[in-house]
């Protein structure tokens, strides 16, 4: 995205992927309160990693004279009605293996006489996971699941429990040397699948493994109740939370300004090209 593109639509003389912007809430909103100092570390490093995270993902990447096209590209922030964020990393040695991931929620509210929109304050979860079979290697991912529909936010929300298997052999031996793996969403031919329960998901991600397993998995993901009390100082629900007059701690001000700003540009670029199409739908006048 070139600075050209951002000034003819209107924004600031920075990037989506620059800068920050304090948001205001309403007098009554809920305030997140003092919060411990492991969590505060906990958020600015994580608040730092998804900022990362979010650059790597919607930029093209460029590797000598090949450019790939973006993972997860802007018009993907227009449409769904909700985020989820997951850190995984997974591990193995013989017969076992195991998970661990961390992540967020955060809704799309839509003002009702502007029309603008934004993200609303984080909704923290965790996971874990057992792997037993042949496993050897690491793996460590970072993904983007648009959630399309209410079924699929509602389902986000509650606690999930998943079993399933895996015969996976990802490692690069494309050269003298045996390397890690590379991968990301772009390789996918179709990455919007159904949750089962009615949820319709867009899936984004970045990987980075070198692993073989050949496993039965047995994994949960659950809400993080202690971070979302230390965070926002009362057992708020998750709904609450993502009701947008909760406002998000100030050590992810920077994440949820990014997520406007992308959200914003994506608008744009949808109703661009949703002109562009209109347009080629018109008979020519020299017909």
């Amino acid at each position: 995205m070139s600075l050209q593109e951002m000034q003819q639509y209107g924004q600031a003389e920075h990037s989506p992927l620059e800068g920050t912007e304090q948001k205001t809430y309403s007098q009554n909103s809920t305030r997140a309160s003092s919060i411990t100092n492991q969590s505060h570390e906990l958020l600015l490093r994580w608040s730092t990693k998804i900022i990362t995270f979010l650059n790597n993902l919607t930029m093209e990447q460029t590797t000598g004279k090949t450019k790939k096209k973006a993972a997860m590209p802007y018009s993907a922030f227009a449409k769904p009605k909700a985020l989820a964020f997951f850190f995984r990393k997974s591990y193995g040695f013989l017969l076992a293996g195991g998970q661990s991931e961390i992540g967020f929620i955060t809704k799309k509210i839509v003002d009702q006489e502007t029309g603008q929109t934004r993200w609303s304050a984080p909704y923290f979860m965790k996971g874990h996971g057992v792997s037993l079979g042949f496993t050897l290697g690491k793996l460590q991912s970072g993904l983007c699941l648009a959630l399309m529909n209410d079924e699929a936010l509602e389902h986000s929300l509650q606690s999930n429990i998943k079993f399933g298997s895996k015969f996976r052999f990802l490692i690069d031996m494309d050269g003298a040397y045996i390397r890690p793996v590379m991968l990301d969403s772009t390789a996918l031919e179709d990455n919007v699948i159904q949750d089962g329960h009615g949820g319709l998901i867009a899936k984004y991600f970045r990987m980075h493994a070198m692993m073989a397993d050949i496993t039965l998995d047995w994994a949960r993901v659950v809400p993080h109740t202690f971070l979302n009390k230390s965070v926002y100082g009362s057992k708020l629900t998750g709904e609450e939370i993502l009701s947008g007059d909760v406002a998000p701690p100030n050590e992810f001000s920077g994440v949820i300004d990014l997520l406007n700003r992308l959200s914003m540009y994506g608008d744009t670029k949808s109703v661009q090209k949703k002109a562009r199409l209109e347009q080629k739908r018109k008979p020519s006048p020299f017909n």
